[in-house]
């Protein structure tokens, strides 16, 4: 999986000895590209658009702990949208086979060894960042 970049629309501003970029409350639209070494028919399923698509990458990085033991860590990404391309494997001898897909995504959780760092859905505005909702000044001045 290629990594998800969250991304704020920006306002550029001038101020008296030059100009600067103020970040807005407002993102850009998230897509995840994701890379198969496999075929399978549910890997074509996901292309249907009367569904929604979910998917679950699980990883494992290595980490260390504050004395130095080695620790691993556990990373949890769960995005839910549609496929918006599908780059088909090329046929060729020797080589793994593999199989691309370019997802919109419209909810996200990234979890880290368990713990909610990041939960995005657009359909009902949150963007929490440790569990801070990034929106709900926003939320508050319009209800």
């Amino acid at each position: 999986m290629s990594p998800l970049e969250i991304e704020f629309e920006t306002l550029e501003a001038s101020a008296s000895i030059g100009k600067y970029e103020r970040a807005l409350p407002i993102i850009k639209p998230l897509s995840a590209k994701i890379t198969f070494q496999a075929i399978d028919s549910q890997i074509f399923s996901v292309l249907s658009k009367t569904q929604v698509t979910k998917i679950v990458i699980k990883n494992n990085v290595s980490g260390a702990e504050d004395d130095g033991s080695p620790k691993e860590i556990q990373i949890e990404a769960t995005m839910e949208g549609s496929i918006k391309s599908c780059e088909l494997p090329k046929a060729e001898m020797g080589k793994e086979v593999e199989i691309s897909l370019e997802m919109s995504v419209v909810t996200l959780s990234y979890k880290v060894d368990k713990e909610g760092v990041i939960s995005y859905d657009k359909a009902n505005s949150v963007l929490k960042i440790d569990g801070d909702d990034q929106f709900q000044d926003i939320k508050n001045n319009i209800t």
